[in-house]
């Protein structure tokens, strides 16, 4: 061999086949990485975007939801406390010719014992005149009636309590010289004589019932429009507390009935909306339920003046909604509704969860299937990448390894199997040694030497 091949072969030695001089990843890996990457990533957004979706439609049925119950509980409402305005207005028009009513106390009290039987929600009706005196028709807690007159045309004034019983027969009446009630002085009287029409009260608590309740008054006036009295009807708002406890309000959801004031009108237990105070019952505020999501929701509305919001309180979080109620109570009152968001997203997430387990054992089994795959592919290339090997080092000896059922892997076995019957007769021409020299080097061959 001639110098110059001797220093070419001393000079640009490669690496061997088979020594990469960077880092590669075998093929059955890459292959396992890609089809486990994609199959994870497709799971993924499918996972995603399935409860995207189901959680959208499922708030938006919550709402639906919501505003149904809100609108029913309005619509309670207003008959619950319409009629009650309507009767009053009524019958104060109907008394303009008995405005010396205690002279026709005996018509009145059996009109007032018809209205308060015919509506359950009526508790009491009053009328009041200029001069103190003052009419009152009471249901009490047995079913039975009892009316108080207080009489101020004579010196002294009297108070005169006449009981029945549950068939209308006069029980007991007492007398009594020792007045402390003047109408005149009382939120419901004032308040009609000042508007000179329909008034509503505050909510309060009714003194010798406990419960929760509101007056309507309607002006009282004579023939000639002078402003003589005013009458008023007791209404009793325990059936609106009831007919929320009937509800189905599922796990901790709640809806209520709160005015102006923040005071709660109606709630489904009945027995929370009183407290007792030194001088009698006081009505309590939606702080005063110690519910910290209410109470957190009332915050927030007042805050931002939304409508429609969701609240998060000790990490669980509630869907709020606040419909105007003015009007049923004309005073500012507002519906709330509060359902924990689980009990709309429960579903969703449940499903969620089913199908990220089915989504693992699909996984489970592709990375199996891809795992197989792969080394379906990957084995007969090591073979045949072995088998280069033996060729660059002129060992052509046996035949190719066959069998894969891939097209490209079986062309490439056909094409190296031909290529070592080319190198078998190319070695009988030229001496073995200088051809794996020459591959070794990575130079070309050239005449000489």
């Amino acid at each position: 061999m001639d110098r110059g091949l001797m220093r070419n072969v001393g000079k640009g030695a490669r690496p061997p086949v088979g020594s990469p001089g960077r880092l590669t990843v075998s093929l059955r890996v890459t292959i396992l990485t890609a089809l486990v990457s994609l199959l994870v990533v497709t799971v993924s957004v499918v996972l995603w975007h399935s409860y995207r979706r189901n959680a959208e439609t499922l708030l938006e049925l919550s709402e639906m939801m919501m505003e149904q119950v809100a609108r029913v509980v309005v619509l309670k409402a207003d008959g619950h406390l319409n009629p009650a305005a309507t009767l009053v207005e009524a019958t104060s028009r109907a008394l303009i010719e008995h405005t010396a009513f205690l002279a026709s106390a005996e018509t009145i009290d059996a009109l007032g014992i018809k209205m308060l039987k015919s509506h359950s929600q009526l508790t009491m009706l009053n009328l009041g005149d200029e001069q103190g005196n003052f009419l009152m028709v009471k249901r009490m807690a047995d079913g039975s009636f009892a009316t108080k007159t207080i009489d101020r045309t004579v010196e002294p004034a009297t108070v005169t309590w006449e009981y029945r019983d549950l068939d209308g027969r006069t029980v007991r009446v007492e007398e009594s010289a020792e007045v402390e009630y003047d109408p005149r002085t009382r939120p419901w009287y004032m308040g009609a004589k000042e508007t000179g029409g329909i008034y509503w009260t505050d909510l309060y608590v009714f003194f010798t019932d406990g419960k929760p309740g509101i007056s309507v008054a309607y002006p009282l006036t004579a023939a000639d429009g002078t402003f003589v009295g005013v009458m008023g009807l007791d209404v009793e708002l325990a059936e609106l507390s009831e007919f929320l406890a009937g509800l189905r309000m599922r796990d901790e959801g709640v809806a209520l009935i709160a005015d102006g004031a923040g005071k709660v009108v109606a709630h489904p237990d009945l027995a929370r909306l009183v407290e007792r105070e030194d001088e009698g019952f006081e009505a309590v505020s939606v702080e005063e339920l110690g519910d910290e999501a209410l109470t957190a929701a009332f915050e927030e509305h007042e805050r931002t003046g939304s409508n429609r919001f969701v609240v998060e309180t000790k990490g669980r979080r509630h869907i709020v909604s606040f419909t105007p109620a003015q009007g049923s109570f004309h005073t500012d009152g507002r519906i709330v509704v509060l359902i924990p968001e689980d009990v709309f997203l429960g579903a969703a997430k449940a499903a969620r969860r089913e199908a990220a387990l089915i989504s693992l054992a699909i996984l489970f089994v592709a990375v199996i299937f891809a795992a197989m795959l792969s080394c379906s592919i990957s084995r007969p290339m090591r073979r045949l990448t072995h088998e280069a090997e033996r060729i660059s080092h002129l060992d052509l000896a046996g035949d190719m390894p066959t069998g894969s059922f891939i097209k490209e892997v079986w062309l490439m076995s056909e094409a190296m199997s031909a290529m070592k019957a080319g190198l078998r007769a190319f070695g009988r021409y030229v001496p073995a040694a200088l051809v794996r020299r020459l591959i070794e080097t990575g130079e070309e061959a050239r005449v000489g030497g």
